[in-house]
């Protein structure tokens, strides 16, 4: 019976291992860094997973640290060098300047230029 006890275990918890959600790590970043952004401290890019960065929403979050980034150069706050976030965000709109993600950030960087 001491034999049979860790297969038995094993087939007592086989449900419950096929019912786990494989995404749900990366949802968890996902949400995690949206959660910074809207925080207003957001996380490097840098510190991102890959599974993060392979994640369908995670233009999103590229979207918010930029927009965050933009608005502080607005205030005078932005620490970061301006002609990188100008290329950061030209880079972003060249990927998704087409897609919904893109709209805010592609007004409020145009709105940035006139000033």
């Amino acid at each position: 019976m001491r034999r049979l006890r860790p297969l038995l275990t094993a087939l007592l918890l086989l449900p419950a291992l096929l019912r786990a959600d494989p995404q749900e790590t990366v949802r968890r970043e996902f949400r995690e860094a949206m959660a910074a952004v809207s925080a207003g401290r957001p996380t490097e890019a840098s510190a991102d997973s890959e599974a993060l960065r392979g994640y369908v929403l995670y233009a999103y979050v590229e979207d918010g640290r930029l927009e965050l980034a933009l608005r502080q150069a607005a205030r005078g706050g932005y620490a970061g060098d301006l002609g990188s976030l100008d290329a950061r965000i030209t880079e972003f709109l060249a990927r998704h300047g087409t897609e919904p993600v893109a709209r805010g950030l592609r007004r409020l960087w145009l709105d940035s230029l006139a000033a």
